[in-house]
């Protein structure tokens, strides 16, 4: 074995299940990535756990070791995930609806190594956190000069805000990640139009009808269907497209809603934003931050909470929602995580 590879007991498996690729990542106990690498993902729910237990054996034995070595192994998936029985439903893209099916059970009968699954953004939280206690962490100048007091060598408490093909919150409270019993994070089906948009879940007016990747194929139909469509949208805004700043203003106003929600009603610090859309990167975040302003010109008591400054992007290209899974396998987030020491203060644009 390698002098770089820990011994194999610190060693587990994340696997991200996302809207078009499956993430594997070999993850020690500080939340170094060992190795990783997607594959598509394949609609058939068995037939993608089946391709991603094939790259788990093959950068398990590119690490030197063997996958009854492993710790544990993490699986974030989306639908509706119990994480109490590691079962999945309503993952209506992998051909599973309402009858739960048993993943986790199915992923240890043929590794042999402890098996938990969670949901994508709950999961993503807990990567975010757990990355940035075991490195350096960037805050605004503002944040660190309103809030540090309060904030610093305290526990860990942000929310992870995952915009994609859904929209969905994760939660690091007090240190710990936050579940619920049945459903969780489920912010997108929060209806904030009476009578609007028809969303999948039979309601009308959902959050996520506004503030997902299909809000983005409305608001720019010129983007096409894909997660990149949000990036031309922004390029087009920035060129000075009448139609594309119109369709990004709009739709920044839409996560700043969500992001008002979040620390309105949780109270957390800050909240991290992540998923495939925030691909966009500075010119997403900009736009949140610019809505939350508006938001706040006609209330003191949003101006004086300073939201835009308590916003930012995932950490970029890094695995969370692989690292979280790793962590909440192996158990390595037993003890409450803390805001870092090291930190670098960021200017706000």
């Amino acid at each position: 074995m390698s002098g770089n590879i820990p011994s194999e007991s610190q060693l587990s498996v994340g696997v991200e299940v996302g809207p078009t690729s499956t993430l594997v990542a070999l993850v020690d106990a500080t939340a170094n990535v060992i190795a990783q690498e997607a594959i598509p993902r394949d609609a058939v729910a068995k037939k993608n756990i089946a391709a991603a237990l094939h790259l788990v054996r093959r950068l398990c034995a590119e690490a030197g070791i063997t996958v009854p070595d492993l710790k544990a192994i993490g699986i974030c998936h989306p639908g509706v995930v119990s994480s109490h029985n590691g079962t999945i439903s309503f993952a209506s893209s992998l051909g599973i609806g309402g009858t739960p099916y048993p993943l986790g059970a199915v992923v240890e009968a043929q590794t042999g190594v402890p098996t938990v699954v969670d949901n994508v953004a709950t999961a993503s939280a807990l990567g975010v956190a757990h990355h940035n206690t075991f490195h350096e962490f960037h805050v605004s100048r503002e944040f660190a000069v309103n809030y540090e007091p309060e904030w610093k060598n305290q526990r860990a408490d942000f929310a992870y805000l995952s915009l994609g093909f859904s929209l969905a919150v994760g939660l690091v409270l007090n240190g710990y990640v936050r579940r619920g019993t049945v459903v969780e994070g489920e912010i997108g089906h929060i209806p904030i139009q009476p009578g609007g948009l028809p969303c999948h879940c039979g309601q009308r007016g959902c959050l996520e009808r506004y503030a997902s990747r299909s809000a983005i194929s409305r608001l720019w139909p010129a983007g096409g269907e894909g997660d990149d469509a949000i990036t031309t949208m922004f390029d087009a805004a920035a060129s000075g497209n009448a139609a594309a700043l119109a369709a990004s203003s709009e739709f920044a106003d839409a996560v700043a809603t969500a992001i008002r929600i979040v620390i309105l009603s949780s109270g957390v610090h800050g909240v991290a934003i992540g998923g495939p859309l925030a691909s966009a990167g500075e010119p997403l975040i900009a736009a949140v931050r610019a809505a939350l302003d508006r938001h706040a010109t006609h209330s003191p008591f949003i101006e004086g909470l300073g939201l835009p400054s308590r916003v930012d992007l995932a950490p970029p290209d890094v695995p969370v929602g692989a690292i979280g899974a790793a962590a909440l396998a192996s158990g390595d987030y037993a003890s409450p995580l803390m805001v870092p020491q090291v930190y670098t203060i960021r200017d706000t644009p």
